[in-house]
């Protein structure tokens, strides 16, 4: 069946393989441009950065930078920090705005003491998910020159110890921008989930006729995670009405299963390893780690124990280790000889590298409050680059398994067909025979002799007896259905076994019938010589057990003998 589907679906497959790596081409030139041209909607806004007073810890801090400002310590849960400023005192917006960003805080915002926006008091309590993104916090002229007071109060892990900027635009323009400034993103994602679903719609089928597709499920559920990660990193969510814990949530969810599915990736490379039990054993115990502590912390999120974002650093420590594992595992896949070795340790190395210094850069401007985080491009687009390459991997592996078959399939036959009629020989039949003593189904067994082949030999010449053998050899292989198995024993002698699934809808009578219509048609197209045959047909239930077993070879002496018996008859007859 493999053979038969990549022999019909070959130039399909190509096709596929070409234009996904035509996708992740243009999408890793769209993420280069992106990163060389930077942030390409502009708008006119405010930068509220500066003359604040910062107040945490019993600690009071004047004219601070917001830009430049970070605390002495990460913030715990339930600390708050204050900011106090003021206004602008002008402003040409129609519908004010203030921006600012925040990771699993509670935000509350006052104007000259009232309040004037408030998001996840009411999460904090419950002890729930609160999430990071952005606000959008509505103004309106009265509010110009006022006094603002902005509270931060820290969820289950805030992990951060400098602040966002704050920021005043006009709330359409700045929508906009945040839409502009991440529609790459919101390409990529979508591309990769609905690549994600393809390939584990894809995967599964394969399964399911029983083709090794574990490969490709898994690699249809990493592309699936990417996206989604992608989509809830960047809070693209938002733009449908999602709200930022189920984002957050959704974002970690996606990391942790997106690790999970790259590494069983990997899982036919290790087992294909030989003599490398420690690589298969640390394999197994890495997998299995990474499997039940990302399930306990699925649990202790749902529960609301604590939540996902606590336990960022354990999951980054996993994506090193599973990094380390990896790079190791091409590098002794190298020195096996194993080519494909060196594609994947290049595009893994590559991947490494852009979520290394995405993640670098990231812990300068969240822990340090140094501004030369990327917002993920590099990470997406290493991610594009590993995508593609494992796709073009999988593909290429698919294919070199496929020769490999043909190649043992093309030998199998060699040691299992009869040369001359490309049938079964008696070596392969006798296996099925022992199979199906094994299995003890119900079958029947078929025994065929040819008539007049040593008279053809000797009258015609051997070239004619050749004829013979394989045109009574097509004539059988047309009467009986492919799952029959035909085999020449050797010389005249030929034999079918039918392993019949339903004991009481196989009609041999038709088989039989069957066979005479074809070998009448056969002798009415044949000038030379006519085809014709002793049969006989013994059934498994005609034979005694012997301790609940009955032998296959006992059930086709019987069908022999009913053979000869009809032959003698046929013999009596012309005398």
């Amino acid at each position: 069946m493999r053979r038969e589907f990549f022999k019909k679906y070959h130039n399909a497959i190509n096709y596929f393989v070409g234009l996904v790596a035509i996708l992740c081409a243009i999408l890793g030139m769209g993420i280069l441009y992106n990163l060389a041209s930077g942030k390409g909607h502009t708008i006119e806004k405010t930068m509220l950065n500066n003359s604040w007073i910062v107040e945490f810890d019993n600690k009071v801090y004047s004219d601070v930078a917001l830009d430049e400002f970070s605390l002495d310590r990460l913030i715990n849960r339930g600390e708050k920090v204050v900011l106090r400023g003021y206004l602008p005192g002008e402003w040409d917006y129609y519908s004010p705005t203030i921006i600012t960003e925040t990771r699993n805080c509670a935000i509350s915002v006052y104007i000259n003491g009232d309040l004037k926006y408030s998001y996840g008091e009411d999460i904090l309590e419950r002890r729930g998910l609160l999430g990071s993104g952005n606000h959008f916090i509505p103004l309106d002229n009265n509010d110009k020159g006022g006094f603002i007071r902005i509270e931060l109060t820290a969820g289950d892990f805030s992990g951060f110890s400098s602040i966002g900027n704050v920021t005043l635009a006009e709330y359409r323009d700045a929508f906009s921008e945040y839409i502009d400034d991440n529609l790459l993103f919101l390409v990529i994602g979508s591309f990769f989930i609905l690549l994600g679903i393809f390939l584990v719609l894809i995967g599964g089928i394969f399964i399911f006729i029983k083709l090794d597709a574990h490969g490709l499920f898994c690699l249809g559920i990493l592309a699936f995670c990417v996206g989604g990660w992608t989509t809830s990193y960047h809070r693209l969510a938002v733009i449908y009405g999602g709200s930022m814990s189920e984002s957050t949530r959704m974002e970690y969810l996606c990391l942790m299963a997106g690790c999970v599915a790259l590494f069983m990736f990997f899982r036919e490379s290790v087992m294909s390893m030989k003599n490398n039990s420690a690589l298969k054993i640390a394999y197994r115990i890495l997998l299995w780690t990474e499997i039940l502590s990302f399930s306990v912390i699925l649990v202790l999120d749902m529960t609301s124990v604590m939540h996902m974002p606590s336990f960022l650093l354990f999951i980054q420590l996993c994506m090193c280790v599973e990094a380390v594992y990896i790079l190791s595992l091409m590098i002794v896949l190298i020195r096996h000889g194993r080519k494909d070795g060196k594609i994947i340790l290049i595009a893994f190395s590559i991947f490494v590298a852009c979520v290394g210094i995405d993640a670098l850069s990231y812990a300068a401007s969240v822990y340090w409050g140094i501004n030369t985080y990327s917002d993920g491009r590099l990470a997406s687009l290493g991610t594009v680059i590993l995508v593609a390459f494992l796709i073009c991997h999988f593909t290429l592996s698919i294919f070199t398994k496929y020769k490999d078959n043909h190649e043992k399939e093309v030998l199998y036959k060699l040691a299992y067909s009869d040369e001359l009629t490309k049938l079964y020989n008696r070596r392969y039949c006798e296996r099925i025979m022992d199979e199906l003593t094994e299995k003890q189904q119900h079958y029947t067994i078929f025994s065929f002799d040819l008539n007049n082949l040593k008279k053809i030999n000797d009258s015609m010449g051997h070239q004619y007896g050749d004829a013979l053998i394989s045109g009574f050899a097509n004539i059988l292989k047309d009467t009986f259905s492919e799952d029959a198995v035909v085999g020449r024993m050797g010389g005249d002698e030929f034999i079918v076994l039918l392993d019949d699934k339903n004991i009481h809808s196989h009609d041999h009578s038709k088989d039989i019938k069957k066979y005479q219509e074809i070998l009448e048609r056969y002798n009415r197209q044949e000038e030379n010589f006519q085809f014709s045959a002793s049969f006989g047909y013994a059934d498994m239930e005609e034979i005694q057990p012997v301790d609940g077993v009955v032998d296959s070879r006992k059930v086709y002496a019987l069908a022999d003998n009913r053979m000869y018996e009809m032959k003698s008859k046929n013999k009596d007859a012309r005398h």
